[in-house]
């Protein structure tokens, strides 16, 4: 007599839940878990559990603890996969200084390498006209720009009193207050 596939497939029925099993030693593993303690409560919150194991997975929750480090930039995670997804962030595409041309592994890199060695200066050159990222000046080419941030890392820049326009030279904030201030 022929019988259709599904049938020949799944031989054992769990009177529990109802799944079914091809094999009999993968139907009696399962069996064990309805004979377990069924409902291993959480003793923080409402859930339930089937085994100690998920709990005890489940408390680390409650725990904050956070035992995967991204290596990277040392955030904790719970879990293995928010690790992997984070991480996937740092390893975006090389990135080029528009400054200096160095290259860079990911974009964390790249803004530590701007922030430490090009202060000041925009991450995107192609767009214009320039602005000065601390003071917000305009500037129509990219030399004027460079020449300008210098100010911004000189100890001994003078400041305008009224805008807090930085200058390298007392004569240059005295003209400036001449033309803008007065």
């Amino acid at each position: 007599m022929f019988r259709p596939k599904d049938e020949i497939r799944k031989k054992f029925t769990c009177k529990e839940c109802g799944k079914q099993y091809n094999g009999k030693s993968d139907f009696q593993r399962h069996v064990l878990i309805h004979l377990e303690e069924t409902d291993i409560k959480c003793p923080e919150c409402p859930k339930k559990f089937k085994q100690q194991k998920h709990l005890d997975i489940h408390m680390d929750f409650h725990r904050k603890v956070k035992p995967f480090m991204c290596e990277i930039c040392g955030i904790p995670f719970k879990t293995p996969g928010l690790l992997t997804k984070h991480v996937a962030r740092h390893l975006d595409k090389s990135i080029v200084c528009p400054h200096c041309k160095n290259i860079y592994k990911n974009r964390l890199s790249f803004k530590d390498h701007m922030r430490d060695l090009h202060k000041g200066l925009p991450i995107d050159i192609s767009v214009r006209p320039l602005y000065c990222t601390i003071c917000k000046d305009r500037f129509n080419d990219l030399d004027s720009l460079r020449d300008h941030v210098k100010i911004h890392n000189y100890s001994g820049a003078f400041e305008c009193g009224y805008c807090g326009k930085l200058f390298r030279r007392k004569n240059n904030l005295k003209t400036h207050l001449l033309k803008v201030h007065t």
